[in-house]
Order: C-alpha cells, then sequence, then structure tokens
C-alpha cells in the first residue's frame, strides 16, 4: 500500500487545494487514500473527502481587543433578556516626522449578552471607567434609522473577558 504524505499548509484554502490534488492522484492509482497531517485526517474514499472539504469552507468572525473602559457598563433590559453595553479605547501609536508620534485612538462598542451570566454580572457590577480588559468576541451589524437616516451600528459581542487591571486613580 502507497501512503501519501502531502505538505499541508495552516491556510485551509491551501490544504484544501492539497487534498483534492492527492484524491485525484490516489483515484488514478486506484488505492485507499492515506494522509498524514498535522490533524491524523485519513480518507477511505471521495466521497469523505467531499464532506471534509464543505466543513473547511467555513467563515470566520472573530474579534480581539485589549483596551481601557470608556464609560461604566450600562445594564438594560428585564429579566430574562438582559445586556450590557461599555465603550472600550484602544490606541495605536504611529512615528511620524520630527520624531513626534501619532496617537491613533478607536473606540469600540462592546455588548455582554446573558449568555454567560458570571461574565455580565461581572461587567454590571465590578467593570468600571479606566479598567484595562482583554475581550474576545464577534462583530454584529445592525442598520439603525434616526430621522429617516440609515446608519450601520458595529458591535462587538463578547465571548470572553480577561481583567487585566484596575482604571487610573
Amino acid at each position: 500500500m502507497v501512503s501519501l504524505v502531502p505538505r499541508i499548509s495552516f491556510c485551509l484554502r491551501h490544504q484544501t487545494k492539497l487534498l483534492s490534488k492527492a484524491a485525484v492522484t490516489m483515484k488514478q492509482q486506484q488505492q485507499p487514500m492515506e494522509f498524514s497531517t498535522s490533524t491524523n485526517l485519513n480518507f477511505e474514499d471521495s466521497s469523505d473527502l467531499k464532506q471534509r472539504k464543505s466543513r473547511d469552507t467555513r467563515f470566520f468572525n472573530q474579534v480581539t481587543l485589549l483596551g481601557r473602559v470608556g464609560k461604566n457598563p450600562v445594564l438594560v433590559g428585564r429579566e430574562g433578556i438582559e445586556v450590557s453595553f461599555f465603550p472600550l479605547a484602544t490606541v495605536m501609536y504611529y512615528p511620524a516626522e520630527n520624531n513626534e508620534v501619532i496617537e491613533d485612538k478607536q473606540w469600540h462598542d462592546i455588548m455582554v449578552t446573558n449568555k454567560n451570566e458570571s461574565m455580565l454580572y461581572f461587567v454590571t457590577n465590578k467593570l468600571r471607567k479606566g479598567d484595562r480588559v482583554y475581550v474576545e468576541g464577534t462583530l454584529k451589524y445592525r442598520r439603525v434609522e434616526d430621522f429617516g437616516n440609515y446608519t450601520k451600528e458595529t458591535r462587538v459581542v463578547a465571548d470572553e473577558m480577561i481583567f487585566l487591571e484596575g482604571g487610573k486613580e
């Protein structure tokens, strides 16, 4: 039995291309396919390869932010459906002419839902303006009408949050 060991990069697009080429090669040789990769994938026929390809074409929506809380969080909602909002500031520094530094501050709207009740409790009761936090989440877009004008609102729905240090006293 011939063993085929392709070098598959971490990029899913290249992995799918290499798996497709390997499937064609093995089909031409009329032998079962054997792969040895970092995830130890073994496909016996092309139908398994098609299933794997469909799983690898997933989309990715993840945001990672590290910054300071701009205002105390606000709890909105009623029993059972509670959401907390707060702004988070991130800062990037760029070199400019004359040895000056340009500060680029971005504000992000963070939303914490009651899907994770312990995080919602922490945000509403413990998190304060100036606290430094690490936030992981997903982007959510929403179209808002304001006196006939439509604007697009972007929020980060927090999935993970790490409290790093207290605010400036």
